[in-house]
């Protein structure tokens, strides 16, 4: 279950990034942003990565490969990430990602 702990803050993390009062076009120039959101989805697809087959199975809502996919892409073919394809995955697929994920997370026990 700690995967679900880790995850669901991350998750959350990059759900709030867009709320951030900055407009889409600093996000894409300010490169200390785009860091910050590279390597959230880099943790995520790490954590989402060593997710058991037989769990991914159960929930094909959640679109494992992808998320995997994108870690790939931002860890080892870094000339590859497309920065609008990025903004799209935080603004667009994270918030989709967080009902999908509530659905299935336990809740977190309230911090002491």
């Amino acid at each position: 279950m700690l995967f679900f702990g880790i995850c669901g803050n991350r998750v959350k993390e990059l759900f709030f990034l867009p709320k951030i009062p900055h407009g889409k076009n600093t996000a894409i120039i300010s490169i200390l942003l785009q860091s910050a959101i590279e390597r959230q989805l880099e943790i995520l697809g790490e954590a989402a990565r060593r997710i058991s087959d037989d769990f991914q199975q159960e929930n094909k809502q959640i679109p494992w490969s992808d998320i995997i996919g994108q870690r790939n892409i931002i860890a080892h073919q870094y000339e590859k990430v497309n920065q609008k394809r990025i903004w799209q995955v935080i603004t667009v697929d994270i918030p989709n990602l967080v009902i999908e994920l509530e659905k299935i997370i336990p809740p977190m026990p309230p911090e002491i």
